[in-house]
């Protein structure tokens, strides 16, 4: 079942990431390519691989958000807006 949880987040996150354009702006979607899926799938079976690999991933992803020339996570959806929106919301 975590494996099944880690893998949606990891498609979710990597479906809404775009290489850093021009004065920080949004670039190109990255490529989700069948391979780069398939080998999601493969790691997201064995629960402890699947773990570490979610980890290496965030931290990865964490490091190259930073960059200027790295990447953003880009959301347009109605719903996505509003989760953030209760998350940060003034208590």
């Amino acid at each position: 079942m975590v494996g099944i949880i880690l893998l949606t987040i990891t498609i979710f996150v990597h479906k809404h990431t775009y290489e850093r354009g021009c004065g920080g702006e949004l670039g190109d979607k990255l490529p989700f390519p069948m391979w780069m899926m398939l080998s999601f799938a493969v790691l997201a079976a064995v629960p402890v691989v699947n773990i570490l690999a979610f980890i290496v991933g965030a931290v990865v992803y964490g490091l190259q958000y930073d960059e200027w020339d790295g990447i953003l996570f880009h959301c347009e959806s109605r719903w996505w807006k509003s989760f953030t929106g209760f998350l940060t919301r003034e208590v």
